[in-house]
């Protein structure tokens, strides 16, 4: 598909609200937008606010008496979604509770992978969504898949790598290289899975067999871990990760003050370095 309007990026969402001051005070103080200057043109009420790359335009409505009523709040109804940083969910969810804004909860959840979502309205029934995404790799289908698509799901599993219009060579080459450098490092092994999971569909040409895959996630992780596991061999993922899981739950936490000198340590990056190059040699023999 071509761009034939130049189109760059998203600017700004335009929302009708009833009082532009609750509006501003909600997307300010809630989700973090600042007001910026409004051109003096504009001849009606409303506030422009910015945060995160993207625009709020608030407009006034002419008639704040024919405003849609506020309803139950529908996931599926039109909204706004935003990328949350938060490690817990229920993290956010207690900051709602604080401010008494009703929500609701859901998920998704793709080839282990999961997503879950938080939902409300803003002061005038906008959907609000707050969600960590950003875990879903970004998978485009191929043109006769999307050719084929109607009301059902199309899930549609690339076999070889895509030539894709829509993602830049920099960005998969970028997500193909963090998988190449990933390591457990601090995470737990759930935290390591999920995001093994998400860079490894940017780099299929690498995994080319559920033996490599495993191999893969088995050298990423912390050495303490890594030892109890050498001599297991598994070509089932989930296995894998279950016993990398058992064996975590024994270990209990990471010393973070060893860890954090062991990763300072030039020998333990050399060992590493090591390793990758190994891990280099034993993919190029099984393709």
């Amino acid at each position: 598909m071509e761009n034939p309007l130049q189109l760059k990026c998203l600017n700004h969402v335009s929302l009708s609200c009833r009082s532009v001051e609750k509006s501003v005070e909600f997307y300010q103080d809630v989700l973090g937008f600042f007001p910026i200057k409004r051109p003096g043109s504009l001849d009606f009420s409303g506030a422009w606010l910015f945060s995160y790359g993207i625009g709020i335009h608030l407009l006034r409505s002419e008639n704040p008496e024919s405003m849609p009523k506020i309803g139950r709040i529908n996931p599926k109804n039109n909204h706004i979604s935003f990328q949350c940083q938060c490690d817990s969910m229920a993290t956010l969810e207690n900051i709602l509770k604080e401010l008494n804004i009703e929500y609701a909860k859901g998920s998704v959840e793709e080839g282990g992978i999961r997503v879950d979502q938080l939902f409300f309205h803003d002061p005038d029934g906008n959907m609000i969504e707050l969600c960590n995404c950003d875990n879903l790799p970004v998978i485009p289908l191929p043109v006769a898949a999307n050719q084929s698509c109607s009301l059902t799901n199309c899930n549609v599993r690339l076999k070889q790598p895509l030539e894709c219009k829509f993602l830049g060579t920099l960005y998969i080459d970028t997500r193909n290289k963090k998988f190449i450098d990933l390591v457990q490092g601090y995470s737990s092994i759930s935290e390591y899975k999920v995001e093994f999971v998400r860079l490894s569909e940017y780099a299929r040409e690498i995994i080319l067999t559920k033996l490599v895959r495993c191999k893969r996630f088995k050298d990423g992780l912390r050495r303490e871990i890594h030892e109890y596991l050498v001599t297991m061999s598994s070509e089932v993922f989930d296995t894998l990760v279950d016993q990398a899981m058992d064996v975590e739950s024994t270990l209990g936490e990471p010393d973070m003050e060893f860890f954090g000198k062991r990763f300072s340590d030039t020998s333990f990056q050399s060992r590493l370095a090591k390793r990758g190059h190994e891990l280099d040699q034993f993919d190029s023999h099984q393709g």
